[in-house]
């Protein structure tokens, strides 16, 4: 925003002030339909061609100023977009990373909550289960972490 300003100002400095301009080996400023040569106005002492010439060295140096400005201008609105982009294409990296995460966490619980129920119906089997409700209660803690898991997974 600074740099804008700046450029703003000085373009209007340029623009609204006198401008020198180079003939002939004289430095000439133009300000208006006049012109000066060290802060003495010399219009009517120079020919109809020089006035043109000198006029026209200060339009090309005026629109060479402009299209710099208009160039930067560009240049930073470019910037801005790519800037855009990146913060875009980062933002959808994250999504994908925590999704990614997600789903090894899912995977993990599923595979742990298996692990357990072959445990417990291995055990069960045998009739080595000593105490029924802590198991239940593991079995049933597993399950609302693979819940949780899941609801992470679509959130993401």
């Amino acid at each position: 925003m600074k740099h804008l300003l700046f450029f703003t100002l000085l373009l209007s400095s340029l623009i609204g002030f006198s401008q020198n301009v180079n003939y002939n080996g004289s430095l000439y400023s133009v300000k208006g339909k006049k012109i000066y040569q060290d802060k003495t106005d010399v219009t009517s002492s120079l020919s109809e061609v020089q006035q043109n010439e000198i006029t026209k060295l200060y339009k090309e140096r005026i629109e060479a100023i402009k299209a710099t400005e208009k160039l930067k201008k560009d240049q930073k609105k470019n910037k801005k977009a790519k800037d855009k982009a990146e913060k875009k294409q980062n933002k959808a990296e994250k999504a994908l990373k925590k999704k990614e995460q997600a789903q090894k966490n899912l995977e993990k619980i599923t595979k742990k909550y298996e692990k357990e129920v072959k445990k417990y119906k291995k055990l069960s089997e045998k009739g080595k289960i000593d105490d029924e409700a802590k198991w239940g209660k593991k079995l049933k803690s597993l399950k609302e972490k693979i819940a949780k898991a899941e609801k992470k997974l679509r959130k993401a």
